[in-house]
Formats: structure tokens, C-alpha cells, sequence
């Protein structure tokens, strides 16, 4: 900054943070945790472990379930960092589903994941058609033509 200023130090440049990922006032699900709530990243959810798979399914179909409200609401960021949340989550119960010994369950488990991986990819696109950002939208529909469960 200091080679933008002028000779009182001042910066001749507006400088500004805008979209630094702070919360919108009032967007529900903000970081607070309640029933069925699951923090942003996994990693900062130390009792994950003991989560079942059937619970982390729910506590994923109510976050999706909130992105597609803030969705219906014009709220697109928001409703894009849930999608990106369901992701984060859908990654961690892939790995859990893959050491599972009964196959079966590990076959649905597996469908599960991809269904969701791919809904979430096609709510993103459509939150970064709205947004007008077309290089993520492309991103996000690539992801969904490409996916390998």
C-alpha cells in the first residue's frame, strides 16, 4: 500500500474488501450449531466420528434443503456456500461408505454420494448462472458430466 500513497501516506487508491465471506446479517446457519447442524469444514467438527452415516445424510439433506430456500429467496451466494458445504460433507462420507465391510450398504451408500455430488454441482451452476458467473457455471456442469462415483 505504501507505494499507492501520496506523500502524506495516504493511499490514492480506494482500497476495499468486498465478498470476503463474511455472513450476510440474518443467514440462518452461520456457523452457530443446532440440531441437525454441521460446522463449514469437517475438519472443525470433532465429534464426527461418532456421527452414522444415516445421521450425516440427514444433517446434509437439511443444509442442500437450505440452499435451495436461500436459492427461492435470490440469496445465490448463500445458497452457494451450502452447496459447497454438502460437498465438503459428501467427500467425508464417501471415505466412511468405502471402508464399510457389507457391500450392499456400501453400494448405497455410494449412489447416495452420487446423486447428491451431482444435484449440489447442477444447484451450483444454476447459483453462478444467476450470479453471472459463467466460469464457475461451466466449472460446475463439467463436474457433473465428468463424475465418477
Amino acid at each position: 500500500m505504501q507505494q499507492y500513497g501520496d506523500e502524506n501516506g495516504r493511499p490514492r487508491l480506494e482500497c476495499v474488501v468486498i465478498d470476503c465471506g463474511e455472513l450476510d446479517p440474518g443467514d440462518p446457519g452461520g456457523g452457530e450449531l443446532g440440531p441437525g447442524r454441521l460446522p463449514d469444514y469437517p475438519e472443525d467438527y470433532p465429534q464426527m466420528e461418532l456421527l452414522t452415516l444415516e445421521q450425516f445424510i440427514n444433517s446434509i439433506t437439511e443444509v442442500k434443503s437450505s440452499g435451495n430456500a436461500l436459492f427461492r429467496e435470490e440469496r445465490y451466494k448463500a445458497a452457494a456456500r451450502r452447496y459447497h458445504k454438502c460437498l465438503r460433507y459428501l467427500q467425508v462420507i464417501n471415505k466412511r461408505a468405502e471402508k464399510l465391510q457389507d457391500i450392499t450398504q456400501q453400494y448405497s451408500f455410494s449412489e447416495i454420494v452420487a446423486t447428491y455430488t451431482q444435484q449440489c454441482h447442477l444447484n451450483l451452476a444454476a447459483c453462478y448462472i444467476k450470479l453471472e458467473d459463467h466460469r464457475m457455471c461451466i466449472k460446475s456442469c463439467n463436474e457433473v458430466c465428468s463424475y465418477q462415483p
